[in-house]
């Protein structure tokens, strides 16, 4: 009699390998398309926020009462209104390394000068895209960051119209309506509401 080992054991051994590893290859696989799908949400997130800011000044240059809308998509996070720092705010966390991480000094108000700007609430510092008033930035590692991308116009006062502060994704409508002027800076506001 020979020692070895049965057919029906090899197959169940040469099955059992090949299940570790297609289970090893789907999840690695899985892992890597998630940062894949990750990465082009904030730049797409950058393309709508210009067209934003676009819609801001154009509502800013009209009569008052005059009223612009815009949809906006974005699978992950949140688009809202920051009344407190007068900006169009989009924060999410995504799995990608999108941005490098931010160095330099920021300032507090983002004139036409301003390169870099800091959220005191996050802590996240900003850079300004060049010419536009849409500023990006991130905390976090190479693997998952914190994304943040802000209009941040200092010609034109922002409020939040009540009810419609912000929202989640993966779809939102974005109105921006005049309202007048301010008194003491002379600025045009724009009552923006994100629903």
């Amino acid at each position: 009699m020979r020692k070895g080992i049965s057919p029906a054991v090899s197959y169940v051994l040469l099955l059992a390998l090949v299940v570790i590893v297609s289970v090893a290859a789907y999840l690695w696989g899985t892992y890597d398309v998630q940062k894949l799908e990750d990465a082009p949400i904030a730049h797409n997130i950058e393309s709508q926020m210009i067209s934003a800011d676009q819609l801001i000044q154009a509502a800013s240059h009209g009569d008052t009462n005059f009223t612009a809308t815009m949809g906006m998509y974005y699978s992950k996070g949140v688009m809202q209104v920051d009344s407190r720092h007068g900006w169009i705010k989009y924060m999410a966390e995504l799995d990608a390394n999108v941005y490098d991480k931010v160095t330099e000094n920021a300032n507090a108000t983002c004139d036409s000068s301003t390169y870099v700007i800091e959220d005191s609430g996050t802590g996240i510092k900003m850079t300004r895209m060049e010419y536009t008033n849409v500023f990006r930035g991130s905390t976090g590692g190479t693997e998952k960051q914190e994304v943040e991308i802000v209009i941040c116009n200092n010609d034109i006062q922002l409020n939040a119209a009540a009810g419609c502060l912000g929202k989640s994704g993966p779809r939102a409508e974005m109105s921006a309506r005049k309202i007048g002027y301010n008194a003491t800076s002379g600025k045009p506001i724009v009552e923006v509401g994100i629903c």
